[in-house]
């Protein structure tokens, strides 16, 4: 099996900044009450889960219901995650994150795209924003897919 790396510089729009400054509060947020709920009996990702469909019931975070589920969904996993390292001590307790920390989301490969389009369909829904390639790294006996899921990713920005 070979490694295969990208790495892209993005050059957002001032609105897609916003879009992008918006999920990682999203996310922040929901890592935050993950972990504070994480008191003496640790809640696996199901658990966590149920309670994400609570939150977004409730009347001070009905905000929530404009996040994509995906990527809350997936901070979840990470939080459970590392929970689940530090209860095998492998790290410790996960950390609070404060806005600046890193900011990130995900939204699995496997996810719908906000247009309606499915995995692997061609999306563009914000045309101005731009991707460029800064390198791409892999071995020959898995070139032919490396070059393929590169111009996957560029054709979807």
């Amino acid at each position: 099996k070979a490694n295969i790396a990208y790495k892209f510089e993005l050059m957002p729009t001032r609105e897609q900044k916003r879009i992008f400054a918006q999920a990682a509060g999203w996310r922040r947020f929901v890592w935050n009450k993950a972990i504070e709920l994480q008191n003496g009996a640790f809640l696996k990702y199901t658990e966590l889960a149920g309670r994400l469909v609570l939150w977004k019931k409730e009347d001070d975070m009905l905000w929530l219901l404009e996040a994509p589920s995906q990527a809350l969904q997936q901070c979840l996993m990470d939080a459970s995650a590392a929970i689940q390292a530090f209860k095998a001590k492998k790290k410790g307790f996960p950390k609070f994150q404060a806005r600046g920390d890193g900011d990130s989301f995900r939204i699995p490969y496997s996810a719908s795209s906000p247009d309606g389009l499915g995995r692997g369909q061609r999306s563009n829904p914000h045309p101005e924003g731009r991707l460029r390639a800064i390198q791409k790294v892999a071995s020959d006996s898995r070139q032919d897919q490396a070059d393929d899921g590169f111009r996957r990713m560029g054709a979807l920005v």
